[in-house]
């Protein structure tokens, strides 16, 4: 899981969200109780939403990284 989750950062911090998102859902899979993950994917996904023009599909992105940040927060509410 912690090199999926690296490999995801690494992209997410070159911006590259779409392979982020990619390997976060990878990391996610090696580890369903791994919380951070769920974080960091909504984060991508909100980074994605800030670039999109369509109003839509922004939103659209919008209420997906919600989720991831809800599940993270179901997983770990401290």
């Amino acid at each position: 899981v912690s090199s999926l989750f690296c490999v995801a950062n690494c992209y997410n911090e070159l911006k590259q969200n779409d392979k982020a998102t990619e390997y976060y859902a990878k990391a996610e899979q090696a580890d369903p109780d791994y919380n951070i993950t769920y974080y960091n994917k909504g984060l991508s996904i909100t980074h994605q939403m800030e670039q999109e023009k369509d109003e839509n599909k922004k939103e659209a992105l919008r209420k997906e990284a919600l989720a991831y940040y809800y599940t993270c927060l179901s997983k770990n509410p401290n």
